[in-house]
């Protein structure tokens, strides 16, 4: 099993976002996906759900991250969304086995990487509510 206790952990959660502007020099173009229909061969910018998705980019952008897996909340989760930070522990936990799969994967420690889970607050659902989990290098 692979250590990922030194990493950085950014939970994106809510429903609410605002789309950038096409126009805005620092926009990605990009795509919206909802976050069940992302494919572990795509790749996403972090920032915030646009209606319950994310923005799926080409993954030779420069702020692309891959996605590394989808997982689904485990049978401890209440059927009521709970606090951010409490959500953002079951998004992580539902996560770790992807990120352990593809540090062995990609045969290098995920040790200071950014460990990102994705999870839709507004479509949380208890037991079995999809996270996406993605691997991005550090700012």
């Amino acid at each position: 099993m692979v250590a990922a206790a030194a990493a950085v952990t950014i939970g994106v959660f809510g429903a609410c976002g605002v789309a950038p502007d096409a126009e805005s020099p620092e926009a990605t173009p990009g795509r919206l996906v909802e976050i069940s229909e992302v494919a572990r061969e795509d790749c996403l910018v972090v920032g915030p759900l646009v209606d319950g998705q994310v923005t799926v980019v080409d993954c030779g952008a420069d702020d692309a991250v891959p996605v590394v897996g989808l997982a689904a909340v485990g049978d401890d989760a209440p059927d009521i969304a709970p606090a951010a930070a409490i959500l953002n522990g079951f998004a992580q936990s539902a996560c770790q086995p992807s990120f352990d799969a593809y540090a062995i994967e990609v045969d290098e420690p995920l040790t200071g990487k950014n460990l990102i889970s994705v999870i839709d607050e507004a479509t949380w659902s208890g037991v079995g509510t999809t996270v996406l989990c993605a691997v991005g290098e550090p700012e």
